[in-house]
C-alpha cells in the first residue's frame, strides 16, 4: 500500500540483465505497521539483489541503513558466500508503539529503541559490532494481562557474540532482572554450536497468565547451553498469593489413544509433528503462602513443591502438593475437603495422581428414626487414582448404599420409591442425561455404567481447561483427553 516512485536503469545482456535504480515509497505499510516513508537504492542482476543506503521512517523515529548488503531472492537470504557485507543499521528514537499491530489483539506496546550496529565480513562469515538500548517500555498482551512496565534493556554485539548487559521490567509492584552472554559459532545458522549463559531474578513479580494462573513469583532462573549438549533451564521459583488452574499442573503428554469418549480441541486433522529443539530441566517450583488450585469443580489451597527434570522429549516430574483446605464439587453439591494430595512421580510421566477425601452435610428424609435420629447425613467423597482415570467412591453416615446416597445428593423426596429420581425441583440438582435408567417394573435406578459416566464428567470438569488453554499455549495442534466411562485406562493424547 502507498504511493511509490521508482527510478530504474536497465543494462547488461538479454540473458543476464542488470537493473539499477532508486525507490521512494510514501504512506506505505507492512503487516499493518505504518511506514510513512521508505527510500533507498538497489541493483538487481539475476537472483542477486544489492540494497544500499536505505531509510525507513516511522511515525516517530527512523531506521537508517547506510552501506549495502547483497541478497539472494530465491530463496531469500544473503548473497553468494564470498559477497562482502558493509552495512550499518542505525535506529534513532524508534517508538515501539508503531509495531503494536504485530502483536495479538488487545495488546499494548510502548518504548523507545536506539542503537547502531555494523554488519561486516562476508555472507559466509558475517560479523556484527554495535549496541542497542530500549527505554521506557510497556508490554501487555492476552497471554500476560498484568502490564510489564519500565522495561529497559542494553545489548552489545562484538563480532560473533552478544552481551545482554541488562534487562529490567516491573509488574504488580515486583521486578524482573536478567543478564547474560552468548557466543554464536555461525551467525548464518545461530542455533548451531551456540554457547550461552543467561540468568534472571524475580522479586515480588506479579503475573497473570490466563492459561497458567496468576500470583506472585520470587526466585531465580538460569538458561545455559554448551556445545553438543541440550540447553538447560534450571532454578527455583516460589509462588504465593496465587491461583493456578488444576489443568496447569499438566504440561503435555504423548501416547496412543484409548477407547472411550474423546474431548477434541480441533476438528481438523493433526498436523505432522515438527522436530523441536531439546531442552533439559532442573527446575523446582514451590507453592508457599496462600496458593490455591482451581478448576470448575475444585477450589483447594495447596502447599508443596514440584521438581521438573528430564527433557522436553521425556519430562520427569517429582513432588507433591497437599491441601490446606478448600472445596470440591460433585453432583452440584459442595464438599469440604478434609485432606487432599496431588502426587507426581518420575515413572508416571506428567500425569499426577490425586488422593482426596471430602465431606458434605445434607438433609436426610429417611423415616427410620433409629437409623436417622438427627434428620441429617454426612456424605463422604473419596477420589483416588491418576487424574485422567479417577476412581470416585461415596459413603455416608448413617450408612447407605450408593443409590440411596445419590438420591440424597439429588434431593430425592423418598427412598425406594419408583419415582425416586423422576422429579427435579427448579434450583435443585438435575440428573445428567444417561445417568438414570428404568428397570422392567418401572423403577428408576443408577447403575454401574451410569456411575462411570458421572465419574467421567467429574474428571472432564477437572481437566477441561487443559485442551483450550494449556494446549494452545504450548502450540499443540490437537490435544484430547480420552475418558473411558467403563473404568478402563484413560490417556491424554497430543
Amino acid at each position: 500500500l502507498g504511493a511509490a516512485e521508482l527510478d530504474v536503469h536497465v543494462d547488461g545482456s538479454r540473458r543476464r540483465p542488470r537493473i539499477i535504480g532508486g525507490f521512494d515509497l510514501e504512506n506505505g505499510s507492512y503487516r499493518k505497521v505504518a511506514i510513512p516513508r521508505a527510500l533507498g537504492e538497489l541493483s538487481l542482476q539475476g537472483r542477486d539483489l544489492v540494497l544500499s543506503d536505505a531509510e525507513l521512517l516511522f511515525a516517530k523515529g527512523g531506521l537508517y541503513l547506510p552501506g549495502s548488503v547483497p541478497l539472494q531472492l530465491s530463496p531469500l537470504g544473503l548473497g553468494a558466500p564470498s559477497s562482502r557485507l558493509a552495512l550499518e543499521i542505525d535506529a534513532k528514537a524508534i517508538d515501539l508503539t508503531d509495531f503494536a499491530p504485530l502483536l495479538p489483539q488487545s495488546s499494548t506496546l510502548r518504548g523507545l529503541l536506539d542503537g547502531r550496529i555494523a554488519l561486516n565480513g562476508t555472507a559466509r562469515d558475517p560479523e556484527i559490532v554495535g549496541d542497542f538500548a530500549l527505554s521506557g517500555g510497556t508490554i501487555e498482551s492476552p497471554f500476560e494481562s498484568v502490564p510489564l512496565t519500565n522495561v529497559r534493556a542494553a545489548l552489545e554485539f562484538t563480532s560473533k557474540s552478544f552481551d545482554l548487559q541488562s534487562l529490567h521490567a516491573e509488574a504488580g509492584g515486583g521486578t524482573f532482572d536478567a543478564s547474560g552472554k552468548a557466543t554464536l559459532g555461525d551467525l548464518v545458522r545461530p542455533a548451531e554450536d551456540a554457547t550461552y549463559a543467561f540468568r534472571a531474578t524475580a522479586k515480588g513479580l506479579r503475573l497473570d497468565l490466563p492459561a497458567y494462573g496468576q500470583g506472585q513469583i520470587d526466585g531465580t532462573l538460569a538458561l545455559t547451553h554448551d556445545r553438543n549438549k541440550a540447553a538447560l533451564l534450571a532454578g527455583t521459583l516460589t509462588l504465593q498469593n496465587a491461583v493456578v488452574p488444576f489443568s496447569a499442573l499438566l504440561l503435555a503428554s504423548g501416547g496412543a489413544g484409548s477407547a472411550g469418549a474423546a474431548i477434541q480441541t480441533s476438528g481438523a486433522p493433526a498436523a505432522p509433528e515438527q522436530a523441536r529443539p531439546d531442552l533439559a530441566f532442573d527446575l523446582t517450583t514451590i507453592a508457599a503462602n496462600n496458593a490455591r488450585v482451581r478448576s470448575s469443580n475444585v477450589d483447594i489451597g495447596a502447599r508443596g513443591q514440584l521438581h521438573v527434570g528430564g527433557t522436553l522429549a521425556g519430562l520427569a516430574l517429582d513432588g507433591a502438593f497437599d491441601s490446606t483446605g478448600g472445596t470440591l464439587s460433585y453432583f452440584n453439591t459442595v464438599f469440604r475437603v478434609e485432606r487432599a494430595r496431588v502426587r507426581f512421580q518420575p515413572d508416571q510421566g506428567v500425569i499426577p495422581s490425586l488422593n482426596a477425601v471430602a465431606t458434605t452435610h445434607v438433609i436426610d428424609p429417611d423415616p427410620n428414626a433409629i437409623r436417622n435420629p438427627n434428620g441429617t447425613a454426612d456424605i463422604n467423597l473419596d477420589v483416588t487414582g491418576p487424574v485422567t482415570s479417577l476412581n470416585v467412591q461415596l459413603s455416608s453416615d448413617p450408612p447407605y448404599d450408593r443409590q440411596t446416597i445419590l438420591g440424597l445428593l439429588l434431593d430425592a423426596p423418598a427412598f425406594g420409591a419408583t419415582n425416586i429420581f423422576s422429579q427435579a425441583t427448579p434450583g435443585q440438582a438435575t440428573v445428567p442425561a444417561g445417568v438414570v435408567s428404568r428397570s422392567g417394573n418401572g423403577e428408576l435406578s443408577v447403575g454401574q455404567e451410569a456411575f462411570g459416566v458421572l465419574n467421567a464428567q467429574f474428571t472432564r470438569n477437572l481437566l477441561s481447561p487443559i485442551e483450550t488453554q494449556v494446549g494452545g499455549a504450548l502450540g499443540l495442534s490437537s490435544l484430547a483427553l480420552n475418558l473411558d466411562y467403563g473404568g478402563g485406562d484413560r490417556k491424554s493424547v497430543v
